[in-house]
């Protein structure tokens, strides 16, 4: 329980995520919730405004070995999904680096993303990233 304006409420109904939306950022690497394993990141891309589609998040997924120390060289899982941004946000978890350059295989399956979306073929995840990757 947490008292919040003279209230007794239960912790689950003030919990907030732990990043406002307007911090996610190109380059920066996250935790995030409920990943398959606790050494999975992700590495934010891109971050902009697609008519249609609205705030979209593109990421990369990989997993982290014992001495990473900011850049995605280990066990890339995915190399590109595309997240609707409140939902990528909300399952954010702890930011760890902010600054790492995003690999080239990213920019690969990005543009074919991209060109599919523009040719009604692909849209974005509204979905967790866990959901997302099952």
């Amino acid at each position: 329980m947490v008292k919040v304006l003279g209230l007794m409420l239960p912790l689950a109904l003030v919990a907030m995520p732990v990043q406002a939306e307007e911090e996610v950022a190109t380059g920066q690497v996250w935790t995030f919730r409920d990943a398959p394993s606790e050494d999975f990141r992700i590495l934010i891309g891109d971050v902009e405004f697609i008519p249609d589609l609205g705030d979209a998040v593109s990421v990369l997924v990989f997993q982290a070995n014992p001495s990473f120390q900011g850049v995605p060289e280990y066990g890339i899982i995915v190399y590109h999904m595309p997240f609707e941004r409140k939902s990528l946000v909300n399952n954010l978890d702890e930011l760890q680096y902010d600054d790492v350059p995003v690999p080239d295989g990213y920019r690969v399956g990005y543009s074919e993303w991209y060109y599919a979306f523009q040719n009604d073929g692909a849209g974005i995840f509204t979905l967790s990233p866990t959901e997302a990757l099952y």
